[in-house]
């Protein structure tokens, strides 16, 4: 979501609580991607001693997947912070250009101001964490979900 220019202080809180949940929503993720990442280490670190006790019955399918999923994930969560992280640059550059020319022009309330590129920078950093965290979080839980059912079976 991309913060609009508004001079309603309404609209500027509503824009904050909006980029807050946004915010908040990645954090979740972040918190989900460890608790699944963690259930994944131990699955497979069961994998890897079944396949050491016994090598001609282990579950290489499953253990081949480990580095190259990794791999992929961190190589798409890299490939969105370049992308992502010069248009958080560009909301910052902005941002302070408005601040300094709020703060020359003489106005006493020149603070008051700055406040729809404040709310740009502040999306720019919430959409970038978002998108960065993303192909991390889909291939852990994918990978708990996948090894919960082999569990069962």
């Amino acid at each position: 979501m991309s913060a609009p220019q508004t001079t309603s202080p309404l609209a500027t809180w509503s824009q904050m609580f909006v980029i807050g949940f946004d915010l908040q929503r990645t954090w979740m993720k972040a918190t989900e991607t460890l608790l699944t990442s963690q259930r994944v280490i131990d699955a497979r670190t069961i994998l890897i001693c079944n396949a050491g006790r016994s090598p001609l019955t282990g579950d290489y399918r499953e253990l081949s997947r480990m580095v190259p999923e990794k791999i992929e994930a961190f190589t798409q969560s890299g490939a969105a912070l370049t992308q992502n992280i010069a248009v958080m640059h560009q909301a910052f550059l902005s941002q302070g250009q408005a601040m300094a020319a709020a703060m020359l022009s003489g106005n006493p309330l020149w603070m008051l101001q700055g406040r729809s590129q404040a709310l740009r920078s502040i999306d720019a950093v919430s959409r970038m964490a978002a998108v960065t965290l993303a192909p991390i979080h889909k291939t852990a839980t994918a990978n708990a979900r996948r090894l919960k059912k082999r569990e069962k079976q």
